[in-house]
């Protein structure tokens, strides 16, 4: 069907959803049957359908997206199909926008790194704004940060990969903040291939979460030290970077956390990198203090130690330092945390939302 040569005819098989639905569903063959120097005569016949009242009509080119993008090629694809993805974005349709992500990590990979800049720099306004009530879309788009570090990291002058990351990790939903913990080891390894000194600075921005005024924000940062040790964090940095958040953490009362740092300690000792006679004062100050903790878990944990570590000459930490629990749903948004956000046409309306 030629889209120039649209009459009445093409009106009135449009406006039956079912002709519609086999037409959207069936594109991408028909493209790439006739092959991409035909994608003119169809061009106009596509974005009519991208507007369709139907939502499963564009819910079927929003699933095909990023295979339009393969047959067209990347020219075609950044001066037609772009356009198409923004607008999918916003769509009505929560649906349509959820398909979309699906593959949204194997169309941005697709487009040139401009391009691929470009539409990541509008997500994370979108993540705060149009996506605030669907966790549904923000887990998507999280789940495809993992995939897009190692590409596109280094070239993502923005730190967009950065904010969603960060934007993960402090989402109320847990299964959002387990794919931030998962990103952690990605990013920070990417960034030390290329410079310790970036490196050291992603890892003290996560360290604020240790003094983050939730304490669902100081475990998700004990998960964080979890997810790193013994593969890209190493014995110096730990005792730098993260020991000094352990000791302050050990005062906490909130037993979630207690019990996320007890795992922190287990872990670390299982390492192998002390013994008796070589652990830091300040570890086994952590230790002390939460042999003597009010939850029977945690006391268990550091017990089950082995070998055990010798606590009897070191006082425990001082406890008038601790967390209270406060009860209630999670907060909607960032707790007060500090989150980076690029600049883009939607920032401004994102950044009253962090204020």
């Amino acid at each position: 069907m030629d889209a120039h040569d649209e009459g009445n005819d093409v009106n009135e098989f449009l406006t039956n959803s079912d002709y519609a639905l086999i037409v959207a569903f069936n594109f991408p063959a028909v493209v790439l049957t006739l092959g991409p120097e035909q994608w003119s005569r169809l061009r106009e016949l596509y974005k009519r359908l991208t507007t369709h009242a139907h939502d499963n009509v564009r819910n079927s080119l929003a699933a095909s997206l990023h295979q339009m993008a393969k047959i067209i090629g990347p020219k075609a694809t950044c001066q037609d199909l772009i356009p198409v993805s923004d607008q999918f974005f916003r769509d009505t349709c929560v649906d349509v926008t959820a398909t979309m992500l699906e593959h949204m990590d194997e169309f941005w990979l697709m487009l040139p790194v401009e391009a691929a800049r470009e539409q990541l720099l509008r997500v994370p306004a979108l993540w705060l704004t149009n996506y605030a009530h669907e966790w549904r879309l923000r887990q998507s788009i999280a789940a495809h940060i993992p995939a897009l570090i190692p590409t596109m990291l280094l070239d993502d002058e923005d730190g967009c990969l950065i904010t969603l990351s960060l934007l993960a990790l402090n989402d109320p939903v847990n299964a959002l903040r387990n794919i931030g913990i998962q990103c952690v080891p990605i990013t920070y390894r990417t960034f030390r291939e290329h410079d310790e000194t970036i490196a050291d600075g992603f890892l003290s921005m996560l360290c604020d979460m240790a003094h983050a005024s939730t304490s669902r924000q100081r475990t998700t940062f004990l998960n964080i030290v979890q997810s790193l040790l013994g593969h890209d964090l190493g014995r110096e940095r730990f005792e730098r970077l993260i020991l000094p958040c352990l000791l302050e953490l050990v005062a906490d009362g909130v037993s979630d956390v207690n019990i996320a740092l007890a795992r922190t300690v287990q872990q670390v000792w299982l390492l192998g990198w002390y013994n008796n006679e070589t652990i830091p004062e300040a570890l086994r100050q952590v230790v002390a203090t939460l042999l003597i903790a009010p939850t029977l878990t945690v006391q268990e944990f550091m017990q089950n130690l082995d070998p055990p570590i010798l606590t009897h000459d070191m006082q425990p930490m001082p406890l008038n330092k601790r967390h209270s629990l406060v009860f209630g749903p999670a907060p909607p948004t960032l707790d007060n945390t500090i989150i980076p956000m690029p600049h883009s046409d939607e920032s401004e309306h994102s950044s009253e939302v962090l204020s």
